[in-house]
């Protein structure tokens, strides 16, 4: 049922988006469409490897986007942050997830990507402190914590609390990013 639902709230956000945006980013939209198509992929579990990916490319853009905004002292400190962030994906890759399958090279790059997109916003917010950019990486975090808890249900144990919990923080850090961004696209406007 999880999978099979999990579409709507972005295609909903997405909508939201198209409405309450006056300057709508091809970036942004491209993320909520990529996580659409990786979402309806998911269900098929053969495939759940070619949706992680997908999802890691999602990743990117939101990279790509809050790089554009990044100053050049915070683009100097990228590689630092990265090596770090990288390390701790690294130690839930290892210890975490146990029976990674078919999905190790895209839970691999998933996982550096999402390691990427954590600095940067990290980095955005740290040289720029507004709220549209705390509000962005706070929700980042509370992904990076849906997605864990997610994989220890997909690899690990299957629990239908645990499931519930991470789709419940999957769903908030899903509307966060969409208020982030209008947040943000206000103060750029500014």
């Amino acid at each position: 049922m999880r999978n099979s639902t999990k579409p709507i709230p972005i295609i909903v956000l997405l909508l939201m988006y198209s409405f309450s945006s006056n300057k709508r980013d091809s970036l942004i939209t491209s993320m909520f469409l990529l996580i659409v198509i990786a979402d309806i992929i998911s269900s098929a579990l053969d495939l759940f490897w070619l949706a992680i990916f997908i999802y890691g490319i999602s990743n990117l853009l939101l990279v790509k986007m809050m790089l554009e905004t990044l100053s050049k002292q915070g683009k100097k400190e990228v590689p630092a942050y990265f090596v770090l962030s990288v390390i701790l994906f690294l130690i839930v890759f290892v210890f975490v997830i146990q029976d990674k399958g078919d999905c190790y090279f895209s839970i691999l790059f998933y996982g550096i990507t999402t390691s990427l997109l954590f600095t940067v916003g990290l980095l955005n917010f740290k040289f720029k402190m507004i709220y549209a950019n705390g509000l962005l990486f706070y929700t980042i975090c509370i992904r990076v914590i849906s997605d864990c808890i997610y994989a220890v249900v997909i690899f690990n144990i299957s629990n239908i609390y645990y499931d519930l919990v991470s789709l419940s923080i999957w769903l908030i850090s899903c509307f966060l990013f969409y208020k982030s961004f209008i947040l943000r696209e206000e103060k750029l406007i500014d």
